[in-house]
């Protein structure tokens, strides 16, 4: 007979902090463009794939879902994404004085609140959250090396969605001064900008220190996990 399964966290076992945290960030996830296509694409899946309404955990869904897996589920999908919302970034300062379309402007601005909001809460999640899931039972990363790089192109996303905020919403209508700036204070070499009155640059401050602080935090979890290096010191 099969236990029943219990909430991966609970309050009696530990505490209204941490249930609170891992709820609201449970919550954040689903305001994401990523996992808005996982949710279609999984719902898809259930109705061609899981006619029989087999329970999540139970064997058969386990071994259907492993054979028929969508790609969206893929880890390689993950970084397809990283990269294409990367290369948006870009063309976007780029391409940003020559775009005389007020309303493509604010969708590139509106995408960048959205796309920090993603990194972040996807970040918090690794570190802190998905390890509690199922009780830590079976949680792994693919690779150190590969989330590591993934952290710093995170990192440099965060520069480049953040330069088209202030881009947007700051009084700077020059590109190289809003990349300059982002840099600066995202890796606190600068503790001003032009427009820190503006209540969109109070986010932009806000979600700046979280970036920075965040990717040092998950740069460090994972740099313990990198393989050991031997040296020849040791054959002296």
């Amino acid at each position: 007979m099969k236990s029943k399964r219990t909430k991966d966290v609970t309050i009696q076992n530990d505490g209204i902090i941490l249930c609170l945290f891992y709820y609201l960030f449970a919550m954040l996830r689903h305001i994401s463009v990523f996992q808005t296509i996982r949710n279609v694409v999984m719902i898809r899946w259930n109705k061609k794939y899981n006619k029989e309404k087999f329970k999540r955990d139970s064997d058969k869904y386990i071994k259907r879902w492993n054979k028929y897996k969508p790609f969206v589920f893929k880890p390689i999908f993950s970084e397809i994404w990283l990269l294409s919302n990367l290369l948006f970034g870009i063309i976007g300062i780029i391409l940003w004085k020559n775009i005389n379309c007020n309303v493509l402007k604010w969708i590139y601005a509106i995408y960048a609140f959205e796309r920090i909001l993603e990194i972040f809460v996807y970040q918090v999640n690794v570190m802190f959250f998905d390890p509690l899931k199922d009780h830590g039972k079976g949680y792994y990363i693919n690779s150190a090396i590969r989330t590591i790089i993934m952290v710093i192109l995170n990192l440099v996303e965060y520069i480049i969605y953040f330069t088209i905020i202030y881009l947007q919403f700051g009084r700077t209508e020059n590109v190289s001064d809003a990349i300059r700036s982002s840099f600066n204070i995202i890796t606190g070499l600068e503790l001003s900008l032009k427009g820190k009155g503006s209540l969109w640059m109070t986010i932009g401050y806000i979600e700046a220190v979280i970036g920075i602080f965040m990717n040092i935090i998950c740069i460090a979890r994972f740099m313990s996990l990198l393989p050991v290096v031997e040296t020849k010191d040791k054959e002296k």
